[in-house]
């Protein structure tokens, strides 16, 4: 996906870890997301516990889900299927500031709001910036 902001600026969303895009969950939605997610898990392993784990993951994601991953990523998974059910993206252009907001994820479409300062940056990782030398 890509748009053109009001300031001209092209933003791209094409991979994963951009510094200008984040995620939303309505705090209204922050309960139900985890409690679905803790639903979805507990039935999974059920299923596992089950001998029926195959037959979970090809109803819950399709028949063509790789059956041969290790737990971790079946649970990430899981996860990030929830999740997504729930949130909706921020995307921050990197030359004006202006902040865009998915308005709902069926829709393609977005808000924008100006910054009222000069601040830019607001939706980067706090823990991946670098750690400042001791002085």
């Amino acid at each position: 996906m890509k748009f053109r902001c009001t300031c001209g600026h092209v933003v791209r969303d094409q991979r994963n870890s951009l510094p200008y895009k984040a995620r939303l969950i309505p705090d209204e939605d922050g309960d139900a997301d985890f409690s679905s997610f803790a639903k979805v898990l507990e039935a999974f392993l059920m299923a596992r516990e089950a001998g029926k784990q195959k037959e979970f993951l090809g109803s819950y994601f399709g028949e063509g889900y790789p059956q041969e991953l290790a737990l971790q990523n079946i649970i990430d998974d899981l996860l990030a299927k929830e999740i997504d059910l729930f949130t909706r993206f921020i995307y921050e252009c990197e030359k004006c500031g202006r902040i865009f907001f998915e308005k709902h994820p069926e829709e393609a479409k977005l808000v924008s709001y100006v910054p009222e300062g000069e601040s830019r940056g607001v939706l980067q990782s706090h823990r991946r910036r670098p750690k400042k030398e001791p002085s």
